[in-house]
């Protein structure tokens, strides 16, 4: 595949390409489904053929819906791979900042949670070490990933302070779940 991005000056080649295109150019509703793990049929053996995003029916979602609103665009794949990392960067501020205002820390950085967790958000958004997980769009399982994580770690946190705990219990519950249908990693 000879897709190429960027000015005549600054050619690159695309690194999954093909490979998006293949999985999100899924036209006919039997495919969808197939990617999805819903067609009935018995998966193969991880790693056996299955591509990339086998066994991840949260992250083919994602991919399938992407296509279906702005179809191989992918600036399109781009723009949702950095409106999910935004996303994660918010409930990681979120987590830092209800950490330090818990009992024991509360002391200590009570005054300063929110600042705190601005700066902690702040360099999770812009390290380039996150640079992976926007401009590759395989990558968008490892985002997923990241996202699930935080918001269960965000859900747990927000249970342990309520008085009644039991729906941000079923949302930890949930995210978690989430994140392994994502990525096995989260397991």
């Amino acid at each position: 595949d000879r897709r190429l991005c960027g000015d005549d000056r600054h050619r690159r080649r695309l690194d999954d390409g093909r490979r998006a295109s293949r999985r999100s150019g899924r036209r006919d509703g039997l495919r969808r489904r197939r990617a999805l793990g819903v067609d009935g049929r018995a998966r193969r053996r991880p790693g056996h053929g299955i591509g990339v995003l086998g066994g991840r029916p949260v992250a083919n979602l994602t991919f399938v819906l992407n296509y279906a609103i702005s179809g191989e665009s992918l600036a399109g794949f781009h723009t949702v791979n950095l409106l999910l990392h935004f996303l994660a960067t918010l409930t990681l501020g979120g987590v830092v900042r209800r950490t330090l205002q818990r009992p024991a820390l509360r002391a200590r950085f009570g005054d300063e949670a929110a600042r705190l967790a601005l700066v902690a958000a702040g360099i999770w958004l812009l390290h380039p070490i996150q640079t992976q997980s926007v401009t590759y769009l395989s990558q968008r399982t490892e985002v997923l990933f990241g996202l699930c994580y935080l918001f269960c770690l965000y859900a747990f946190i927000r249970a342990v302070e309520a008085k009644r705990p039991s729906g941000w219990y079923s949302l930890a519950v949930l995210s978690a779940l989430a994140g392994v249908a994502s990525k096995e990693s989260m397991v």
